[in-house]
């Protein structure tokens, strides 16, 4: 099994629980108050260290310079942080701040509210991924988010590297395979950007808001609809869609074993956690990928994997944060 590069945000979340959404103009109490490390891509490194260890899943960010606080989160989840990108002290001023996400997590119903900035801090682009890896040896699988659509040709340009480089390393379409590009797409992108985007990626995670914005209601309608709309049907598509579960097309060129029949879509129901309570929902849908992504590289097939993912999505969403993640996949039975 190869390492797994994991690529997108780094920020500090702010995450307040409360007991019950707060109205407007209120003066409230909150339960608990915890500061970590956040964005889409670390969450689904630091599930993936808990999958498979840090020398195996390797995040790659732009990330502050001498932040005590960053710096001691990396440590504290294991981050291997070594291939990001360290922002200069000009570009750490005092005045730009952090990128920070502020989330307020309801514990009646679990469910989360985000309010993100981004600041103006630079984002990694395809000539800092070149210098940082100038080689694909050892890895496997690469995964990208989208979210920023204020920095999305950056992320074009690190997808486009990676795709560039292991065309140019792989003898034959075999080759190719064993190094797998995924992106996820949270936010509604221009056309000539998802154009790219689709030309370069072997499986795309879809989201909820993705798929209503184009206007289909269901993940069913979402992998079918997406193929059809992006011509992406080389690609899989996977589409999470909450207490609904998740809905799966196959492309018709996969790198594994994918289902009985390409051309069906396979629904899979969501897991609710084994204590009977969800209690947050933060980064549950960055904990489903890192499974995906995760038990995919190792050699699962889709719908095992995806089984997994599930339950450990699931199993997430009934605790707070992501840490601890104890799920018994030894003896998991499919």
């Amino acid at each position: 099994m190869g390492k797994i590069l994991f690529v997108g945000n780094c920020c500090l979340d702010v995450i307040t629980y409360v007991q019950g959404y707060p109205e407007e103009d209120s003066d409230l109490r909150f339960l608990d108050q915890t500061l970590t490390l956040g964005g889409n891509a670390t969450n689904s490194a630091k599930v993936a260290v808990q999958l498979s260890g840090p020398e195996s899943a390797l995040l790659f960010s732009a990330i502050p310079n001498g932040n005590a606080l960053f710096e001691n989160l990396f440590k504290h989840y294991r981050l291997n942080t070594s291939l990001c990108v360290v922002r200069s002290a000009e570009e750490e001023d005092a005045e730009n701040g952090v990128p920070m996400t502020v989330c307020l997590v309801n514990e009646l119903n679990g469910s989360r509210t985000l309010l993100s900035s981004l600041g103006n801090k630079r984002w990694p682009n395809g000539a800092d991924l070149r210098r940082h890896l100038p080689s694909l040896d050892g890895f496997s699988w690469f995964h990208f988010e989208t979210g920023f659509t204020s920095k999305i040709e950056s992320v074009v340009e690190m997808v486009e590297y990676v795709h560039s480089a292991r065309n140019k390393t792989a003898s034959n379409v075999a080759e190719k395979s064993k190094k797998i590009i995924s992106i996820e797409f949270e936010h509604p992108l221009d056309e000539p950007i998802m154009n790219k985007f689709v030309a370069f990626g072997n499986l795309f995670f879809i989201s909820k808001d993705f798929a209503r914005a184009q206007g289909w209601t269901t993940m069913h309608e979402c992998v079918t609809m997406f193929q059809d709309k992006y011509g992406a049907h080389h690609s899989t598509v996977i589409c999470p869609w909450g207490e609904k579960g998740v809905a799966v097309k196959c492309g018709t060129s996969v790198p594994f074993p994918c289902t009985d029949n390409d051309s069906t879509v396979i629904e899979l129901p969501a897991h609710f956690p084994s204590n009977g309570r969800v209690v947050d929902t933060l980064a549950a849908g960055d904990c489903f990928v890192a499974g995906t992504v995760h038990f995919l590289n190792a050699g699962d097939g889709l719908r095992q994997a995806l089984i997994k993912a599930t339950f450990l999505a699931g199993e997430s969403v009934g605790q707070r944060g992501l840490m601890g993640l104890k799920v018994p996949f030894d003896d998991f039975s499919i």
